[in-house]
């Protein structure tokens, strides 16, 4: 009986048919074996049927093992992300190079490998595109860089990792960092000073 083939297709109609001709290879065996001098017909007719049988039997596990991995191709294919999600990414994608952001920032930001984020772009439709090129050029690098700098650093973010996504010299991200924070306690001391200023006032 099948067991990975479910019983009302064709395969298992397959199966039942050469188990009936292996059933009528027997059948006819016996009875020819029956005396009358045709013991040695009997045996050629059983050989001759038990290869056709072997031979259906062949052609059964091709079939069942075509049919295997078809299964498996459609369940791949049902794993694969959806058209929702390609167009999502695909707008993220779209979003960061509207902010001036190269190929490896993008990369570093959704871990999405170069070529992969080459195919979105590739994909984009012609407005979406010029899009965001046309709004990459109003944006500033160096603040763009600044920024994405300040996000890693309060995600706990190496100076070194931030370097490498960057293809910046460790040295210029400390020096940012350094901005960063000498900018962060300007800004507290400064608020600090108005909060003073209103108690008293």
């Amino acid at each position: 009986m099948p067991t990975d083939i479910h019983k009302s297709d064709a395969l298992f109609r397959f199966e039942m048919t050469r188990a009936s001709l292996n059933a009528l290879t027997s059948m006819i065996s016996a009875t020819m074996s029956q005396g009358d001098g045709l013991d040695a017909i009997a045996m050629g007719v059983y050989n001759l049927l038990s290869d056709q049988c072997d031979e259906l039997q062949t052609i059964e596990n091709a079939f069942r093992e075509d049919f295997r991995r078809i299964r498996q191709g459609l369940e791949a294919v049902q794993e694969l992300p959806g058209a929702e999600y390609y167009e999502q990414t695909m707008a993220l994608v779209a979003k960061l190079m509207s902010e001036g952001k190269t190929l490896t920032q993008i990369e570093a930001l959704t871990k999405l490998s170069k070529s992969t984020i080459v195919e979105f772009i590739d994909d984009m439709p012609d407005s979406m595109k010029e899009q965001a090129i046309a709004e990459s050029k109003k944006a500033d690098p160096r603040e763009l860089r600044k920024d994405f700098i300040a996000s890693k650093v309060n995600d706990g973010v190496d100076a070194g990792a931030i370097a490498n996504a960057l293809n910046l010299k460790r040295e210029t991200v400390e020096k940012v960092i350094r901005q960063l924070k000498a900018s962060t306690d300007s800004s507290a001391i400064s608020n600090s000073s108005s909060d003073q200023r209103s108690a008293h006032g």
